[in-house]
């Protein structure tokens, strides 16, 4: 700050003419600049010290607007002092305008442009003068050019007398590169001078060139005489020394008064700039004079400022130093200290206390992930409120609207649940058979109704499809066992005792009497029926465990399709695919066992419409292979009769059948495959809303999950 001041009294010495530097000099305006860069130097250190005033009391904390007193007090301080420093510098600014413009008048400036115009026209007059009599002599040179060629000293006296006659002091003709061709007299011809190149180029443009010569004072012209060959006429006129000297005062009165009038303005900025360094010196001491007094008043209110802005992001252990002095700052800052005390006390309280429940929180969501049962609230408006994610995957409509779905437009069977146990104010528990892309599916669903300020129900389901259809599938091979069991007994004797009995008597009956001989076909053809009866029961009740492996799908279907060609020769099969090769994983025999039995029963179902149907109808059978996602596709599509709408699944359950011969258990075995891959088989109508049946089969490409392999032991024990 001394060094600025220093430099700033050398200024005004300097703006007073005292000192060696001159106002309007370029020294000045270096000692400005320095001026400037201290004055800057001295701003930083100023406001650096101003917004520390924004900082903590110690180096921990972050810095805060909490300066805003102490930079009060310094704005105030600033303010009271740079005001009439302010009105002061307008004023002398306005002052010393007004006194340097007065010297630059505008009517000042026309007096000395008045002048300087006033010589320029004088010697303008000359110079058209000049111009006319040059042309008229022009005139009567062109019209003696003969002359100029048969008498040349008559020419040369000719020339001579038009140069007198016109106050010329000498006249020539000359060539384009200034060689004189003649001329009035020796004399003029000694003081000859020869025209520069741009009188030559004004000439030839058909215009009188008119030069000054300062130094002999007078004027030169030139002009091309158009009666002679490269010739033109070149004279010079004299003026009066005293008033070409005039012009001359004249042209340096009006530089010296356009330079004045620039350092005029020059001066102007110079003293401008050095009240804008005053004005700044003053206002960045009584700043800092103003920081240290609202330092020395703010502080302890700041430190209480961020003491308090501490509790409020949560430190509660801040603590703000007492001070030496004892008044009502210190005991504001006692009870301050005692009431973040009493706040840490109670947010360990807290503290403790959520932490429990988060643990709990996080318990419960734990739970809700890792179970397999879906878990599902809904309000008293039957609105769903929460669910876990196994409720999503088995029904993804759940999800679509989180928070304004209605469970009574998605499930209205679950919605009727819900509403019982919430107007019974009771548990309730109830299976549920649900169909979804023509599968059957079971569900264990329970309502528990809350009781609460936000009342509403909780329902949880178990998917229990693969539990009962486990079990439905041991219960009917256990049946199948002991069928079996029961029929393949007896079938021995009965075979063994009709042979006996046609060995014996065959010879003792008439040969014509051909009773006998039907009667024991008819045992025999009927025990090979109950026969194949008892190995398609032994085959349901010992179903093999699937051996997992990797094998090409696609080379499974085209061996299945290839052996019903040959056995189904008067229908046409078809096969598409949209990939070469599908390598899966499961049970390659199993799998081919069920399409050979899917396709099977297709061709089956078109020879039956073809013995009650009479139409021209094609008997077709389409097998089409496809993958997506991670699984693939199969459906087999035929022209036969088609699946009833009322009882379709039932076609999967064993032991249902609509044929005369048939046991029910072809279907029902396919499905258990399909199940024990991981797959699912649907039974469906036609796209095309022909008459037909379709068959839907779907298979994870990557094998049975463990969830299925686990399942396998649900059953009986499988060979």
């Amino acid at each position: 700050m001394l060094a600025s001041l220093i430099a700033v009294i050398v200024t005004l010495v300097s703006f007073s003419g005292m000192g060696p530097i001159r106002p309007a000099s370029s020294a000045m305006l270096w000692l400005l600049a320095i001026n400037f860069i201290m004055i800057g130097i001295l701003a930083y250190y100023v406001g650096r010290d101003f917004f520390a005033l924004s900082n903590r009391s110690d180096d921990h904390h972050a810095p805060m607007k909490r300066g805003s007193l102490g930079r009060r007090f310094a704005g105030l301080f600033s303010f009271a002092v740079v005001a009439p420093a302010i009105l002061v510098t307008l004023f002398l600014g306005t002052s010393l305008n007004r006194s340097i413009e007065s010297w630059f008048s505008e009517r000042i400036e026309n007096i000395v442009e008045g002048s300087a115009d006033i010589a320029r026209s004088n010697l303008q007059a000359i110079a058209d003068d000049l111009r006319l009599d040059v042309g008229i002599m022009a005139i009567d040179l062109n019209a003696a050019a003969v002359g100029y060629e048969t008498e040349p000293d008559v020419f040369s006296r000719f020339l001579y007398e038009q140069a007198t006659y016109r106050e010329f002091t000498g006249a020539f003709l000359v060539d384009d590169m200034g060689n004189i061709l003649v001329a009035t007299d020796q004399a003029s011809r000694r003081s000859f001078v020869e025209p520069p190149p741009e009188m030559y180029d004004d000439a030839n443009n058909g215009d009188v060139s008119v030069s000054l010569d300062n130094e002999r004072s007078e004027f030169r012209a030139l002009f091309k005489l158009e009666g002679y060959e490269n010739a033109y006429i070149y004279t010079a006129r004299p003026i009066d020394p005293q008033l070409l000297n005039s012009l001359m005062r004249s042209e340096q009165t009006m530089s010296d008064y356009r330079a004045a009038e620039e350092a005029s303005r020059k001066l102007q900025v110079i003293f401008i700039l050095g009240f804008i360094q005053i004005t700044a010196l003053i206002l960045l001491f009584f700043i800092r004079f103003g920081l240290h007094a609202a330092s020395q008043i703010s502080w302890p209110i700041s430190n209480l400022a961020n003491a308090a802005d501490d509790v409020r992001k949560g430190k509660l252990d801040t603590r703000v130093p007492m001070p030496r002095h004892q008044n009502e700052v210190s005991e504001l800052t006692a009870a301050f200290n005692a009431m973040t005390a009493q706040l840490s006390q109670q947010r360990d309280t807290i503290d403790a206390a959520h932490k429990e429940a988060l643990a709990r929180s996080q318990f419960i969501e734990a739970v809700l992930e890792g179970v397999s049962a879906g878990v599902v609230r809904v309000d008293e408006r039957m609105k769903v409120v929460l669910l876990n994610p196994s409720a999503y995957q088995m029904f993804p409509v759940l999800g679509e609207r989180a928070g304004s779905l209605s469970l009574t437009s998605s499930l209205p069977q679950f919605a009727e649940l819900a509403e019982q146990a919430i107007e019974e104010q009771n548990k309730k528990e109830k299976t549920l058979v649900l169909e979804q892309n023509g599968v059957e599916r079971f569900l264990l669903v329970r309502a528990v109704p809350i009781l609460e300020d936000d009342p509403g129900c909780v329902l949880t389901f178990d998917d229990t499809t693969r539990l009962i259809t486990a079990q439905r599938q041991t219960a009917w091979r256990d049946v199948a066992r002991r069928i079996a069991h029961e029929i393949r007994n007896p079938l021995t004797p009965i075979q063994l005792s009709t042979e006996r009995i046609r060995k014996r008597y065959r010879h003792l009956i008439d040969e014509e009497d051909a009773v006998f001989d039907r009667c024991t076909d008819t045992i025999f053809r009927q025990v090979a029926d109950i026969g194949r009866m008892v190995e398609e029961f032994s085959s349901f009740a010992r179903m093999p465990k699937p051996d997992v492996r990797a094998f090409d799908f696609v080379d499974a279907v085209k061996n299945a399709v290839f052996g019903s060609r040959l056995s189904l020769p008067d229908i046409e099969i078809e096969l598409s695919k949209d990939q070469e090769s599908i390598v899966i994983w499961g049970d390659e025999r199993l799998i081919g066992q069920c399409l050979t039995n899917l396709i099977k029963n297709a061709g089956e179902a078109v020879q039956r419409r073809g013995e009650t149907d009479d139409s021209d109808w094609k008997r077709q059978i389409e097998v089409k292979v496809r993958t997506k996602n991670d699984h693939v596709l199969l459906e087999i599509e035929d022209t036969g009769p088609g699946f009833p709408e009322d009882n379709r699944n039932q076609f999967l359950e064993p032991y249902f059948t609509t044929r005369e011969q048939g046991v029910g258990l072809g279907l029902a075995i396919v499905n258990r495959i399909v199940q024990d891959h991981g797959g699912h088989l649907t039974l469906l109508n036609r796209e095309d809303g022909e008459i037909g049946a379709r068959v839907a089969l779907r298979l994870p490409v990557s094998g049975p999950s463990e969830e299925v392999v686990s399942s396998w032991s649900l059953s009986e024990e499988r060979v």
